[in-house]
């Protein structure tokens, strides 16, 4: 009973630091911590063309919440992509935010992190991973479809700027 009582009040995932070689270039990827807020911010305006998705409220409560794992990928000490996990319930998670700056694109750095999610949610016995992305970004979609995500559904107004949302899930299998 101690042993359920625990798990419903530790955090979810856990990552320790890890280093990846992409292109010949050394990467580190590590749990986002707070004081990496401004570069976050930054970022976000630069992979979302100058918008502003998530206010520093929001990535605050993120960075904080118990239920959820934010990492950032870093090069050189540079911040350089970003990606988020929440815990549903018991048997699905949900990606809250990815971004990649747009320098350090299509280099495999995004499959890299969702990767990441994929052996996260496997190894907690997860069924599915969710997540929701703008119904123009079709970049996203084709890789998003490309990694055996399915759509489930059509948000009319997801986005604070009035942009429809999909949201996609996918079957976690051991």
């Amino acid at each position: 009973m101690f042993n359920e009582f625990k798990k419903i009040f530790q955090r979810p995932f856990k990552l320790a630091e890890q280093q990846m070689i992409i292109a010949d270039n050394q990467y580190q990827i590590r749990t986002a911590k707070l004081m990496d807020l401004a570069r976050l911010y930054e970022l976000q305006r630069a992979v979302f063309a100058g918008e502003e998705p998530w206010t520093k409220q929001t990535y605050i409560a993120e960075l904080t919440n118990r239920r959820s794992l934010y990492l950032v990928v870093e090069i050189h000490d540079e911040i350089v992509g970003f990606a988020g996990i929440s815990k549903r319930n018991r048997h699905e998670v949900h990606i809250t935010n990815i971004g990649i700056d747009p320098d350090f694109q299509h280099q495999g750095l995004g499959c890299f992190v969702l990767d990441k999610f994929f052996k996260m949610a496997r190894d907690g016995d997860y069924q599915k991973i969710t997540l929701e992305v703008d119904i123009n970004n079709q970049h996203a979609i084709d890789l998003y479809k490309a990694l055996d995500f399915y759509e489930v559904k059509l948000e009319r107004n997801y986005y604070d700027n009035g942009n429809d949302a999909l949201t996609l899930c996918k079957q976690i299998n051991k």
